[in-house]
């Protein structure tokens, strides 16, 4: 795997992509909420960085979960080792899950959260791939295809952010989904990777919800 050393620490590139990827989405949620939602922005900010960063956290001390003899002969892996994607996916439905009941307590519609939702998952998912398919070595196809799509819907959503029905955002999600899943095939990625297992649990989540606008305004 890639590695990108800085002094004594060494960082997988996947990771180092990822991390630069969460930091320029929130900054883009950032200047979305100067521009559209200012009154509240420093509270929602506030919500969903610190959701991030406690996410983070998590993401780490889920190693404890799949790697416990690791902790056990040595309790500062946790300083040098995450739970790896299985980790991330536990994080990110964390990350999820409690901004959203958050986001509700502050008198936020469903629609705007699923807006703001869907642009920092779209914006990170783009910047990450396009990021892994110009510096790893391996996928460069699967993450430039998957990048750069993603970045493509990110501008249109942005332009279209005041029409945008719930029901549009549930149906970009399914296409998506399906299509991250098609090129993972196409490329040589295979099925049995977990990528398609989130993808395929986006499209369940969003079939169940994709006709529901009414009950959820």
């Amino acid at each position: 795997m890639t590695v990108i050393q800085i002094g004594s620490f060494a960082m997988l590139t996947k990771w180092f992509n990822l991390g630069i990827s969460i930091f320029l989405s929130l900054i883009l949620i950032w200047f979305w909420l100067t521009f559209y939602k200012k009154d509240l922005r420093k509270v929602i900010f506030d919500i969903i960085s610190g959701n991030v960063i406690l996410g983070l956290f998590i993401w780490k001390a889920s190693l404890t979960i799949f790697e416990p003899k690791l902790i056990i002969d040595s309790p500062l892996s946790l300083l040098y080792f995450t739970g790896g994607s299985k980790g991330l996916v536990i994080a990110i439905l964390f990350v999820y899950i409690i901004t959203f009941f958050q986001l509700r307590k502050k008198v936020i519609s469903i629609s705007e959260i699923l807006f703001i939702a869907i642009t920092c998952s779209f914006a990170t998912v783009g910047l990450y791939n396009v990021m892994s398919g110009l510096l790893l070595i391996v996928n460069n196809l699967y993450h430039l295809l998957l990048g750069f799509t993603a970045l493509f819907i990110l501008g249109w959503l942005l332009l279209r952010w005041r029409t945008i029905s719930i029901k549009n955002i549930f149906t970009t999600l399914i296409i998506f989904s399906f299509y991250q899943m098609i090129i993972a095939l196409m490329t040589g990625r295979g099925f049995l990777i977990i990528e398609n297992g989130f993808s395929i649990g986006v499209i369940i989540v969003s079939l169940f919800l994709w006709d529901r606008d009414d009950e959820m305004e």
